[in-house]
């Protein structure tokens, strides 16, 4: 498995803004922990889209087009993130009165190559954020736990199985 690209998106409905977070290549590991966390699952349900005209799908099928073009597969990162946000605050707004929240984390999407069989599939993933104390300046700081995996809502597209 190779990891063709990632971005990573933080996103904050209370104040209506995504994050746009720039992992750097260490942060691969992650991932490649995270699929296998996803692929050991063994509540997967599978399904196909009832549309290819939703904005996310749209987005999937645009990454799928133009597979070699870093500029294309970011700006629809963007734009499913967006869409995430958008979402997020509306199911806010209807559940406010109950006196709970959405949960927060971020939205993690990724291009990744099988390199045994050539094909493409395409990561979406929201996860939790957790507080911890850093053992170098004990200062509190939030981030991804390396060993809790804890993965609100999940999405493997895979890339070959249907032209665009």
């Amino acid at each position: 498995m190779e990891i063709i690209t990632t971005s990573v998106h933080l996103i904050d409905y209370e104040n209506g803004n995504i994050r746009t977070i720039v992992p750097p290549e260490a942060f691969e590991e992650y991932i490649s922990e995270l699929i296998s966390h996803i692929n050991d699952n063994t509540t997967v349900r599978e399904f196909s889209t009832i549309s290819r005209r939703t904005e996310v799908i749209s987005s999937i099928l645009d990454i799928q087009v133009h597979i070699d073009d870093f500029e294309a597969i970011q700006n629809n990162a963007s734009i499913i993130a967006t869409r995430l946000l958008l979402k997020e605050t509306e199911a806010q707004e209807r559940i406010e009165h109950l006196a709970i929240q959405v949960q927060k984390g971020s939205l993690i999407q990724a291009l990744i190559l099988d390199e045994t069989t050539g094909n493409h599939t395409y990561l979406l993933a929201k996860v939790e954020h957790g507080g911890f104390i850093d053992d170098a300046d004990f200062s509190f700081k939030s981030g991804f736990s390396k060993d809790k995996k804890t993965i609100w809502k999940t999405c493997i597209f895979d890339l070959s199985s249907t032209a665009p």
